[in-house]
């Protein structure tokens, strides 16, 4: 019952207003949570018999303090929870639960590793609400891409539709951390089938993106990335203070102030965002700074990618 739980409660709304949305809902032995966003549903036999709509926070408190297998009651929309000499009772949702399906004869297999793919692009997501497109990972034929507006970044996957997953959905995804079998896509939405009948769908994002391939160069040259400057560089950023600015030049790395730095390395004048270029070193192999101020392009881990610099004068 708790794994059950635990699978679907990235879908409960933490802050909100509207009663339902910060409930769980049991029902045909299965439970099923929802923010507005993103719908998680999957198979609990422990409930079977059961239909009630509970809070989820009082309902996993009283199941994570059962000293032993608990026994559930439901009557007149109170949920009665007993295991032992321990027993709580609180009140259960009154109105309808909108109980969400699916129709999985839509459905179509995922052959590739989705995961992997997610966690090497979540980085690059962007937060700009006004570019909406912008905040998820945008999955166009034999590639994915994502961008915050500084970074551009794409690695291939084998194909699954034209869909722009949301950043709220690819950070359950990530958090459930079990491949999907199964895609079903819809005009707006998107599901995704799990092993064992568990399912999560989720709103999708605009697919009007720019024809950002064009921008991300195929063959690199240039700075080869080593784990001894991915320590140095992270090392020098720890001090960059609110700035969060970098500059590299032929005495290496340091901050914009010039407080702190890191010598030996010869590279080119150039200044950048510490966050961001710390993001693009812990995957690049290959990044040409000799380009700045224009973007920088970068390869590394079959991903490849560009990063804009910033100006020392507007920074």
């Amino acid at each position: 019952m708790k794994s059950a739980i635990n699978f679907v409660r990235g879908a409960v709304a933490k802050n909100e207003t509207i009663p339902i949305l910060t409930h769980i809902h049991v029902y045909s032995a299965r439970i099923q949570a929802s923010n507005g966003r993103i719908v998680i549903d999957t198979p609990c036999p422990e409930l079977k018999g059961f239909e009630f709509t509970s809070p989820v926070k009082t309902f996993v408190l009283a199941i994570d303090n059962c000293p032993s297998e608990p026994q559930l009651s439901a009557k007149d929309h109170v949920l009665t929870i007993k295991s032992g000499k321990f027993k709580v009772s609180f009140p259960m949702l009154p109105e309808e639960y909108p109980v969400v399906s699916i129709d999985k004869s839509e459905s179509q297999p995922i052959s590739i590793k989705l995961l992997p793919v997610l966690r090497k692009l979540q980085p690059f997501i962007s937060q700009d609400a006004n570019q909406q497109w912008s905040c998820g990972i945008f999955f166009n034929g034999p590639n994915a891409y994502a961008t915050n507006n500084v970074v551009m970044a794409t690695t291939p996957c084998d194909d699954i539709g034209i869909i722009n997953l949301s950043s709220a959905c690819i950070d359950e995804l990530l958090r459930i951390g079990n491949e999907p079998i199964g895609i079903i896509r819809g005009e707006n939405h998107v599901v995704f089938l799990y092993e064992g009948g568990a399912w999560l769908r989720a709103n999708t994002l605009a697919t009007n993106w720019p024809d950002v391939g064009r921008f991300i160069p195929g063959h690199v040259e240039g700075f080869e990335v080593d784990d001894d400057f991915r320590a140095d560089f992270n090392r020098v950023a720890l001090f960059t203070a609110k700035d969060d600015t970098v500059h590299l030049n032929e005495d290496g790395i340091r901050t914009f102030d010039g407080s702190t730095e890191i010598t030996e390395y010869d590279l080119p004048d150039c200044y950048f965002k510490a966050t961001h270029l710390s993001n693009v070193l812990s995957i690049a192999e290959i990044i040409d700074f000799s380009l700045y101020p224009k973007p920088c392009p970068w390869i590394g881990n079959n991903t490849r990618g560009v990063i804009i610099g910033v100006d020392p004068n507007r920074k």
